[in-house]
């Protein structure tokens, strides 16, 4: 098959292709008979096509100037569905309308793509091939969508009522339109990350599934509705997608943190090219120029995903004066030379993952506390002072930063893993940790017994009774090879069913919500970390279970939760991997370990930036690499 030759495009900033689509009535569907035409995007009326490009193995063909042109399958059926049966129709495809071999042509038209959907008529999202029960659930949506964006709050519980009502009108022996809206809703265009700004810059928006059509705002408003979860799985990726994308269509400005901020809330979409999980979204930047200020970070396609990552964190804490990169880090450790450096080549997992662990006790209000139920508290362990940061030191993979250290870790106790498809036996853990720190506690100290079940859920939890036993009632692992597990299982009410979302990520069941509640908090804090005691009566705290004796405790400025560093001495048995002479430049470094919760300074207590100016507070430099 022969390689289209593109003519390049001229220098109009404003310049770029799109695909007419002969009418079917006199060339047929299959294939499809097209051609490109430059123009310009704010003279040009045309409509932009959102799909996921498919399995790139999976081939069709279209005609494209007479000549045979390779596309993905996903694409080919796409593209004949789309074809109108009278008129030509005028399309812009990203796979077509874009020399996908010129990279200084991608990278070119990447940072033009929010204009290119912005001044489109309409965006088509194309979700796939009909079922046969589609029309129905399309109408059901309708239905849905109308109770839902008519309802007052004084109709609120009347509308809830009609909601379920419309729910539960499903015959499954003649074709389940629940499941087939399931179904939709779990194809790989709703996990692509290119299609996000795709929907959120679009004036309007058209779902087609086969030559079926619904409003894609009217499906989004019924997805994020709180009773869809119940019968359909919204998982936190989609949800949190669909949400950012009323979000951002409303918002004037950008978010505190910029482009970081923007593919983190959006880190669960899936890419075929790792810049991509930053390049996607530019184009929702409201300010480009004051959201990534240039420096080490630019567009190309054949820059280094390590050296891309660094460069985003790089500049993300630089300029908006936040140490969030370093602060998240923990999630990966791969890039074991930059600790502080945000990894985005890791694998997101949804909350509810039996192989997620170790949340964030600190996101920068980035999650959702209905998923992830320790970012319902704040914190300000700095008291808000913005980072004090270099980035432009002599190793690549080393910055430096500011803060002061609060203790120094002297004993640690076990930790929790939930990869091993259940939860610990938290009555012995809890007991091993508690007569760790100093307890049992009597009466009269009941503040330290207080603060020991405040830390062993990140804060999180505040309801009465806070004694931990109160919660923790099963004396056995809660995991399938123990016996005892059966023996404490609780049965069943009859009201579980097989469909929709579930939260819980593990195999055991709680006797009742506020129970479960209580257990999502206790397992985000405690899972992946370890309780430590620190130092000179600094108290105890809940951290990485990587940490160890010796570690810091620190407060840096810029960050809101207090993190835990290791110390690398680079002139001993490192100097082997030591290619950016760090024993010449530095000595030693500190590697980032993970946020910490130590309950008395999860809040500073006084006026931060008052107390270094009297030498009250000293600040040290730390070089984190």
């Amino acid at each position: 098959m022969a390689t289209l030759e593109y003519e390049p495009l001229d220098g109009n900033t404003n310049s770029f292709r799109v695909l007419r689509i002969a009418p079917s009535n006199s060339f047929g569907r299959s294939p499809v008979v097209c051609k490109l035409e430059a123009a310009v995007w704010d003279t040009c009326e045309y409509e932009a096509l959102s799909y996921s490009w498919g399995n790139h193995k999976h081939r069709s063909s279209i005609l494209l100037h007479g000549e045979p042109f390779s596309v993905t399958k996903d694409l080919g059926v796409a593209l004949e569905q789309l074809c109108l049966p009278d008129r030509v129709r005028t399309i812009w495809v990203d796979a077509i309308c874009i020399n996908q071999l010129d990279a200084d042509e991608r990278a070119a038209q990447v940072q033009k793509m929010g204009h290119i959907y912005r001044a489109a008529e309409r965006v088509l999202v194309w979700v796939g091939p009909a079922k046969p029960v589609t029309e129905l659930a399309f109408q059901q949506v309708e239905r849905l969508y109308k109770c839902i964006d008519g309802s007052s709050k004084e109709a609120v519980d009347a509308s809830s009522e009609e909601i379920e009502e419309i729910w539960k009108e499903d015959e499954p022996e003649e074709g389940s339109w629940v499941e087939c809206l399931d179904e939709i809703i779990q194809r790989p265009y709703w996990s692509r990350a290119w299609t996000v700004q795709e929907v959120v810059l679009a004036r309007d928006a058209i779902l087609y599934c086969g030559p079926y059509t619904t409003p894609f705002f009217d499906l989004a408003e019924v997805l994020i509705h709180d009773v869809t979860r119940k019968y359909v799985n919204v998982t936190y990726g989609l949800y949190s997608y669909l949400n950012q994308t009323f979000a951002l269509r409303e918002k004037p400005e950008d978010p505190p943190s910029g482009l970081f901020g923007l593919a983190y809330a959006f880190r669960h979409r899936l890419v075929s090219e790792k810049p991509d999980k930053l390049y996607a979204f530019i184009g929702l930047l409201k300010s480009p120029s004051s959201s990534i200020p240039g420096g080490t970070f630019t567009i190309d396609y054949r820059q280094k995903p390590k050296a891309l990552w660094m460069a985003i964190s790089k500049e993300t804490m630089s300029h908006h004066k936040t140490l969030l990169p370093l602060a998240m880090a923990q999630r990966d450790t791969n890039l074991m030379d930059a600790s502080w450096c945000f990894n985005w080549s890791q694998h997101f997992r949804d909350p509810n993952d039996i192989l997620e662990d170790q949340q964030l006790f600190w996101s920068g209000g980035l999650d959702d506390g209905g998923y992830y139920p320790l970012q319902g508290t704040v914190f300000s362990a700095a008291d808000g002072l913005p980072a004090r940061i270099q980035t432009d030191l002599q190793a690549p993979s080393v910055i430096s930063v500011q803060g002061f250290t609060y203790g120094e870790v002297v004993a640690v106790g076990d930790s929790v893993f939930s990869a091993s498809w259940g939860r610990p036996n938290y009555v012995q853990l809890f007991e091993k940790w508690e007569s760790l720190v100093g307890g049992p506690w009597e009466e009269e100290q009941g503040d330290m017994a207080r603060k020991f079940a405040l830390t062993i859920t990140g804060g999180a939890w505040t309801e009465e009774p806070l004694d931990w036993r109160a919660w923790n009632t099963r004396d056995c692992s809660q995991r399938v090879w123990d016996w005892k597990y059966w023996w404490y299982a609780e049965t069943d009410d009859g009201t579980a069913t097989s469909k929709g979302y579930k939260i819980r990520r593990h195999l055991d069941s709680e006797p009742h919500e506020q129970a479960e509640r209580y257990a999502r908090a206790r397992d985000h804090a405690c899972e992946g970390r370890r309780m430590f005691v620190l130092g000179g009566g600094k108290g105890f705290g809940l951290g990485t279970h990587t940490l160890g004796i010796g570690d810091r405790v620190v407060v840096l400025l810029g960050c809101d939760v207090p993190i835990v560093l290791h110390r690398r001495n680079w002139k001993r048995w490192r100097q082997i991997v030591d290619i950016e002479d760090k024993a010449k430049h530095y000595g030693s470094t500190w590697k980032v370990r993970g946020q910490a919760y130590v309950h008395d300074i999860m809040h500073y207590q006084g006026d931060l930036a008052a107390d270094i100016k009297r030498g009250k507070v000293e600040l040290e430099e730390f070089l984190v690499d």
